[in-house]
């Protein structure tokens, strides 16, 4: 028992066999489930603490037979299971949460939704963009279209008018050249009459 085995090998073979060695397999077992998750991991840690816990129990019981130079050892290791004790449950729970992994966490929750919301935006922008594309080509082309047709227009309205202003134009002249000439022509005729006359 405990009794013999401290008798005949002291602190240092029990704390070895029976507390370190059930302390260092519940501590595996904790880094498993805490990287795996898996709760076999979490089981046979349990079993293995339980363990640790009854046989680090034996050895307090058995202080009477520990020189001083172990029992400083005892207090020592004692005083670092109680700061450790509660650690290893607080550990177990953080990790059976589901943000256990506060990056792995945010990434399901909140960046991959929103980097999905933002993907929607994008392509509403882009089918947005690409219609408001569209109406301004239609536009463009429905004014170009009226553009050319008011040129059109006007052009054939200048051709009108400066056709119109050409005729007055001509109007206008023609008469009073007409009548220069007659008048032209008459005195030229009077010249001529009076020459012959003079001449008789």
């Amino acid at each position: 028992g405990i009794r013999d085995l401290v008798r005949s090998r002291g602190l240092g073979y029990v704390y070895k066999r029976q507390v370190r060695g059930s302390l260092g397999l519940a501590l595996a077992n904790i880094r498993g489930y805490l990287l795996s998750g898996e709760e076999q991991y979490r089981h046979s840690y349990e079993k293995l603490w339980n363990k640790n816990q009854r046989r680090f129990s034996d050895l307090k019981q058995q202080q009477s037979l520990l020189n001083d130079e172990q029992k400083k050892a005892l207090i020592t290791f004692s005083k670092a299971m109680d700061v450790f004790s509660p650690l290893p449950k607080k550990m177990l729970d953080a990790r059976s949460k589901d943000n256990w992994n506060v990056a792995n966490h945010w990434l399901a929750t909140k960046a991959a939704p929103l980097g999905f919301e933002i993907k929607v935006i994008l392509n509403e922008m882009a089918i947005n963009q690409k219609t408001l594309l569209e109406t301004d080509a239609s536009i463009l082309l429905d004014t170009s279209d009226n553009a050319i047709s008011v040129a059109w227009t006007l052009l054939f309205i200048g051709i009108i008018a400066a056709t119109c202003l050409s005729i007055i134009i001509i109007r206008s002249i023609i008469p009073p050249l007409n009548f220069i000439s007659k008048s032209l022509v008459c005195l030229l005729y009077t010249s001529d009459a009076a020459d012959d006359s003079l001449r008789v």
